[in-house]
């Protein structure tokens, strides 16, 4: 039998490093626009770290229930890490639309999401929430489709 970790652990010790690296970048933005997003990282950090540690004191008592993962069985992991990657270069390359209509559904579909109306619910969710925040709060203006469609 394979050792066991928690499958909890690996993805929190991500989003605490993530969410640093991408802090220290965001220092460098103006001060109005730098303000949420170093807000939403240092809630993450700290989310994460009262998570983790939460975790490790449920392995050590033995009470973490059925979150065990065999180790070496990251696939899963990967494959949201590869998709995430995708759509943040997407996003560079094609602006946000065409990565979002792509790649978005496809993620769903993989984590077991058939429905198509929960899919379409959950894609124009997005774009409403991108809007709202970004457009009509904080006025950043974002490249939405790709050069050659304009």
């Amino acid at each position: 039998m394979k050792n066991k970790i928690s499958i909890d652990i690996p993805i929190f010790l991500l989003l605490i490093v993530l969410s640093a690296f991408l802090y220290r970048i965001s220092k460098g933005y103006v001060a109005k626009v730098g303000f949420y997003p170093r807000i939403l990282l240092v809630s993450i950090i700290g989310l994460s770290v009262l998570a983790l540690l939460e975790t490790i004191l449920k392995i050590s008592r033995g009470t973490m229930g059925k979150k065990l993962i065999p180790q070496g069985d990251s696939r899963s992991l990967i494959i949201a890490l590869v998709l995430a990657l995708a759509f943040g270069l997407g996003i560079i390359k094609f602006g946000l639309v065409l990565p979002s209509l792509l790649i978005m559904p496809l993620y769903m579909v993989y984590i077991g999401c058939r429905g198509i109306r929960t899919i379409v619910i959950s894609l124009l969710s997005f774009f409403a929430f991108i809007y709202v925040f970004f457009f009509l709060l904080l006025k950043i203006p974002m490249k939405l489709l790709p050069p050659f469609f304009l």
